[in-house]
């Protein structure tokens, strides 16, 4: 199990990776809109959406790779007052509400990801682009969302389990 828990928290990191890779490409995009627009006075007219679309993958793939550095907001108020075993019973809680959120989340966008493809739909914009391709990332990264949440879940049994080891030893 110990094995399968560290396989998703790579492909997390790897998730984390592309996120900053997409970051950099809305970079890049821009900077050659600029250069377009001030030597030639026209435009690409594709980075508006597609910086849309890259905006959407940063999002998607860095979500667990932010789960998994603990890197999302908390509200510590509550946690602060309780006692370790209480606190970790509620962020098994709320591991397997975001797991159900995110399972969701994952099956909704796999059905419109469908849907485009079998529907051939493409974009309004003057790239046409199939709607599609931009559509499989958010599936991708809400999946590793789940995997991810299903290693917190882990991690936090785990700890239980140690907690109740301790209390029956001790």
């Amino acid at each position: 199990m110990q094995k399968i828990f560290k396989m998703i928290n790579k492909i997390s990191v790897w998730g984390g990776i592309g996120a900053s890779g997409c970051i950099l490409l809305i970079f890049a995009l821009i900077l050659v809109e600029i250069f377009v627009r001030a030597l030639t006075g026209s435009s690409t007219f594709i980075t508006e959406e597609y910086s849309g679309y890259l905006l959407s993958w940063f999002a998607f793939l860095g979500m667990a790779y932010t789960l998994k550095s603990d890197g999302h907001i908390r509200v510590n108020i509550l946690l602060s007052k309780l006692g370790t075993t209480k606190k970790t019973l509620l962020e098994v809680f709320a591991c397997l509400v975001g797991c159900a959120g995110f399972l969701f989340l994952t099956v909704y966008l796999a059905a419109l990801f469908y849907d485009s493809l079998a529907m051939g739909v493409k974009s309004m914009h003057v790239s046409q682009t199939p709607l599609f391709i931009p559509q499989c990332i958010p599936v991708l990264g809400s999946a590793i969302m789940v995997l991810q949440f299903v290693s917190l879940l882990g991690e936090k049994l785990r700890e239980l389990s140690r907690k109740r080891e301790e209390i029956s030893h001790g």
